[in-house]
């Protein structure tokens, strides 16, 4: 692991913050981003997007210190005290010597708190962002800085790592961590990757906070389930760590951060309770059809594409196969440049990994209402095509001024186009249409939606993925949100297909979030969603969580709520 990811673990583990990446990198108060691998990146602050919110400064002084367990040494030298060769000290002083590479010496004296004062309106506000389409579940925000009046972190390159700090003035007879006005200066150093010595002004710590939903598997943006309570979510601190003791002296500021559970260190390691979970769903998502015609088109589609025999739910009747043509797509990447074309054919690859590569699903009725679904199978093992995955954005050429959209998920759509646009022939106006589609399949679909919808004159449009990536930048998000009314996407956990393309680079997803949990090996595959589906609307008992006791009050009706529930899971 990088220099950054592990200084932010091991502070975040041993002094219940967030660290600031290096130290004295600039942070405000409402900046949002996102953690990549425990370190914050940062995309804006919340005033960009119309949020205002008043601060609140406590006045009282703490300390946080820290050192990497077992493999740093340090020794407070004061001026005069004997040193090797029987040479005193001429300034008092401070050796740091480590063991391994990658670890931390931190010391923060002189730590004031600066807070968001009314978080739980500006909670509300992001919740209704994120309605919108223009906040993402996973976006963080900064709620709480801790300004030091003197930082010092070094953290080490190797094992044999060491630092000799002294006092710069020589009247100081001894060194007190604690003290807001020391002033140190490197006198040696040997292979250190960080070095920050009493520095003034920094905000070496902070306290970050996320919507989360109030149940562990609960779909985002909004949940039937707390309809008439009207919390379908919280906003919360991310690490839900008790506030800093600068905080806990201030009144006000106590009162003004939310309430959220506390997960003591001290609880003996017998103590252990199972946790129960409602994982719920929308109230117009139809799951019973998910399960008995969308998993099961789906299947078909990969039958299909596999030369394997092809089994239709009952109900459902062919009406056309969707096949790609290669002619359009080899004169479309003649168009690009190098690089966009290897992108593309990293996405044509996945897609063609099969028996029969230019096949990629069905259209059927429904016989029963006349509705009809497109089927658009994906990948069904994605870790090569992941492994290559570039990300290329570019507008979205069948709806001009729609938005950036991935490029090569666009030009596997138009290898299908025409197919899909054929077997609609003749289909009325305002006949449902289905888009179905699983992994790049399920990309396909969501650009296929808007196609069909402006395009090919289908005004009834909607559209339901499975363990489909992200397709477009906020543009395409917010334009997808308000042509395609209903439009879910499924996610099981420790599928990765979903979470690419990154965020960090605005990509979005469209859409409403049903986040299931599939426990099969392969989380990317159709029988992970299947097991997924079937366990929406159930409460279901998870392993038993050691070191944690739970308030009797939180197991009521054997859920267990809140922030705590979500953060145990």
């Amino acid at each position: 692991m990088a220099l950054g990811p592990q200084y932010c673990k091991q502070l975040r583990r041993e002094l219940r913050r967030h660290a600031n990446f290096p130290p004295n990198r600039p942070v405000a108060l409402g900046d949002y981003g996102v953690l990549r691998d425990e370190v914050f990146e940062r995309l804006g602050n919340v005033r960009q997007l119309g949020i205002t919110f008043e601060i609140i400064e406590g006045t009282a002084q703490t300390t946080f210190t820290f050192k990497s367990h077992g493999s740093v040494d340090f020794a407070l030298i004061a001026k005069g005290d004997v040193q090797p060769g029987g040479i005193p000290a001429v300034r008092a002083g401070l050796e740091v010597k480590f063991s391994r590479a990658e670890a931390v010496f931190f010391n923060a004296a002189g730590c004031t708190v600066k807070a968001i004062d009314n978080v739980a309106a500006v909670g509300t506000a992001l919740v209704q962002l994120l309605r919108e389409g223009r906040w993402e579940a996973d976006f963080h925000v900064v709620t709480e800085l801790n300004l030091a009046a003197k930082t010092t972190a070094i953290a080490s390159a190797d094992r044999n790592s060491e630092i000799r700090l002294e006092a710069k003035s020589p009247a100081l007879e001894a060194i007190q961590l604690g003290d807001a006005s020391l002033d140190l200066q490197v006198k040696r150093s040997r292979n250190t990757a960080l070095e920050i010595v009493t520095e003034g002004g920094n905000i070496p710590l902070m306290q970050l906070s996320r919507i989360r939903g109030m149940r562990r598997d609960e779909f985002r943006p909004e949940s039937s389930q707390f309809e008439e309570t009207g919390l379908p979510f919280t906003f919360a601190p991310d690490d839900d760590f008790s506030l800093s003791p600068a905080a806990a002296e201030s009144a006000p500021l106590s009162a003004a951060m939310p309430e959220f559970a506390s997960i003591p260190d001290s609880e003996p390691e017998s103590a252990a309770f199972a946790v129960a979970e409602l994982q719920a769903q929308p109230s117009d998502f139809e799951k019973d059809r998910a399960i008995n015609a969308y998993i099961p088109l789906l299947r078909a589609s990969y039958a299909l594409a596999n030369a394997e025999p092809v089994v239709m739910p009952p109900g459902y009747e062919a009406i056309g196969e969707i096949r790609a043509s290669r002619a359009e797509m080899a004169e479309a990447e003649e168009l690009l440049v190098p690089e966009a074309q290897e992108a593309v054919r990293n996405d044509v690859r996945a897609a063609e990994s099969a028996a029969v590569p230019d096949a990629f699903g069905f259209v059927v009725r429904e016989q029963a209402t006349g509705a009809i679904i497109v089927s658009i199978r994906g990948t069904l093992t994605p870790a090569e095509w992941l492994k290559n995955f570039t990300a290329v954005p570019n507008p979205f050429n069948e709806v001009p001024g729609f938005g950036l959209v991935h490029l090569g998920f666009e030009k596997m759509w138009r290898s299908i186009r025409s197919s899909v646009a054929q077997s609609l022939t003749g289909v009325p106006s305002g006949t449902r249409i289905t888009v179905l589609g699983h992994s790049l399949g399920g990309a396909m679909g969501v650009l296929g939606a808007v196609d069909i919808c402006r395009n090919l004159g289908k005004s009834n449009v909607d559209v339901c993925t499975l363990g489909g990536p992200r397709v477009g930048k906020v543009r395409f998000r917010r334009n997808f949100n308000e042509l395609i009314e209903k439009c879910f996407r499924l996610t099981n956990q420790n599928d990765v297909v979903p979470h690419v393309p990154s965020v960090l680079t605005a990509w979005n997803h469209v859409g409403i979030e049903i986040e299931v949990n599939g426990r099969v090996d392969n989380p990317h595959s159709l029988d992970a969603y299947l097991a997924g589906l079937r366990n929406i609307g159930s409460v279901r008992e998870i392993s038993a969580v050691p070191g944690v006791a739970v308030p009797e009050s939180m197991l009521a009706g054997g859920v267990v709520g809140g922030v705590l529930g979500a953060r145990t899971l």
